[in-house]
C-alpha cells in the first residue's frame, strides 16, 4: 500500500471533523441548581452561537461555580475550539474529566479538539490524535443519554476515515446493525449513510424519504438529506430542505448555520448554465444570508465572512457589483483566510472586476 500523501490526509481529516462539529455539544442538557446560573449559561451560550468566544471566555470565567461546573468547562472549553485553541482545550476538558468526572459532553468535545490537532500535526502524530479522537468519540457513545447520536458520528468516522486512520468498514456495518434498534430516525440515517459509501445516491435518498414520510418534521432527517443532495451538486432540492430546517431549529447557532446553506445552495445555482431561471432562489439565499451576516456580527469566527463571500456572489449574479464589492469589502481586509476561503475570493474579484468593468464602459 502506498503511503497516503499529506494532502489526502488532510482531505480525510477534514471529512473525520464534520462527523464532529462543535455545534453538536449539547449545552441545553445542562441542569445548575440556580436561576442565574440558568440565566448565566444561556447567555454565553448566546455568545458562543454567534462566535462571540472571548466575550464568552470572560462571562464563564467569573461565574461562582466555575471550576465544579462540568457545563461551565464544557462552555470554556467550546469558546477555546472555536479560537482553534486546541491544546489548550483539551487540557481543560481533561483535567474537567479528571475532577468532577466524565460526561458525553465533555468527551465529544476533547475527540472535535484531537480531531483538530491532528488535522494540524506533522504526519508522525497524526494517528495519535486519531486515535485518541476515536476513543474519546467511544466514551462518550458510552456514556450519553442519547448513545444513537453518537453512534452516528462513530458510523461516520469509520466509513470515511482510510484503514491507516483507523477506518473500518466491517465495524461501520456493525454499528449500523446496533442501530436498527434504535431510534427510527437514527437507523433511516445510518442505513443512508451506508448507500451514501457504496455511491448508491439514489438508494441513500430513499430511505431518508422513506422516514421523512412518517416523521415530515425531524430535523436530522432533513439535515442529513440536505447534506445528501449538496453532495450531488443538487442545490436547488436542497435549498428548500435547509430552508425547512432552518425553520424547525430551535437552537439559534444551528438555525443560522442552516440558513447559511440556504445561500450557499442559491449561490451555487448562480454557476449553472440558465441562472436566470433560479431567480426565486436567488432572492431567498440573499435574504437568508443577511439574517446569517446579522447575527455573526463582530465575531470571531468565520461563518461571518463565508456568508459575505456568498452574498456578494449573489449580488454578482443580479449583477449588482457595487453592493456585491460592498459585502467584499471586510473579507478582503482579513490578513490570514483559510485556504479554500482565499481561493474562492480570488475568484470572486475575478468576476466583480469584469462587472465593474463593463459597468464603467455602458456609463459611457
Amino acid at each position: 500500500m502506498k503511503p497516503m500523501s499529506r494532502i489526502a490526509m488532510l482531505c480525510a481529516l477534514a471529512v473525520i471533523m464534520t462527523q464532529v462539529q462543535a455545534s453538536s455539544l449539547d449545552l441545553s442538557s445542562a441542569s445548575p441548581t440556580a436561576e442565574t446560573s440558568v440565566q448565566h449559561q444561556a447567555a454565553i451560550g448566546l455568545l458562543l452561537a454567534r462566535e462571540h468566544y472571548s466575550q464568552a471566555i470572560r462571562l464563564v470565567q467569573t461565574q461562582p461555580d466555575y471550576a465544579s461546573n462540568p457545563q461551565l468547562q464544557l462552555q470554556h472549553a467550546k469558546a477555546l475550539i472555536g479560537l482553534q485553541r486546541h491544546t489548550e482545550a483539551i487540557s481543560l476538558l481533561e483535567s474537567a474529566i479528571h475532577r468532577l468526572g466524565p460526561t458525553a459532553d465533555l468527551y465529544q468535545a476533547l475527540a472535535l479538539s484531537q480531531f483538530a490537532m491532528a488535522e494540524q500535526a506533522g504526519l508522525f502524530k497524526v494517528r495519535s490524535y486519531i486515535k485518541a479522537g476515536l476513543a474519546s468519540l467511544q466514551q462518550a457513545a458510552q456514556l450519553s443519554t442519547e448513545p444513537a447520536t453518537v453512534k452516528l458520528k462513530l458510523l461516520g468516522f469509520f466509513l470515511e476515515a482510510p484503514a491507516m486512520l483507523g477506518g473500518d468498514q466491517a465495524t461501520a456495518k456493525q454499528i449500523a446493525s446496533e442501530l436498527q434498534q434504535a431510534a427510527p430516525a437514527e437507523a433511516a440515517i445510518a442505513r443512508s449513510m451506508l448507500h451514501q459509501q457504496d455511491e448508491q445516491f439514489s438508494q441513500a435518498l430513499a430511505e431518508l424519504d422513506s422516514q421523512l414520510q412518517q416523521t415530515p418534521n425531524q430535523l436530522s432527517l432533513l439535515v442529513q438529506k440536505a447534506k445528501l443532495l449538496r453532495s450531488q451538486q443538487q442545490d436547488a432540492a436542497a435549498l428548500p430542505v435547509y430552508l425547512k430546517a432552518a425553520q424547525l431549529a430551535e437552537d439559534a447557532g444551528a438555525r443560522h448555520q442552516y440558513l447559511y446553506q440556504v445561500g450557499r445552495s442559491a449561490a451555487a445555482l448562480t454557476l449553472e448554465k440558465d441562472p436566470a431561471a433560479y431567480a426565486e432562489q436567488r432572492t431567498t439565499g440573499i435574504g437568508a444570508l443577511q439574517q446569517v451576516i446579522e447575527f455573526y456580527q463582530q465575531g470571531e469566527g468565520w461563518s461571518l465572512h463565508w456568508a459575505r463571500l456568498k452574498l456578494a456572489q449573489l449580488y454578482l449574479a443580479i449583477p449588482d457589483p457595487d453592493a456585491a464589492a460592498m459585502e467584499l469589502q471586510p473579507v478582503l481586509a482579513l490578513s490570514a483566510p483559510p485556504e479554500q476561503l482565499a481561493k474562492e475570493l480570488k475568484t470572486l474579484q475575478t468576476r466583480l472586476k469584469k462587472q465593474q468593468r463593463n459597468q464603467q464602459e455602458s456609463r459611457g
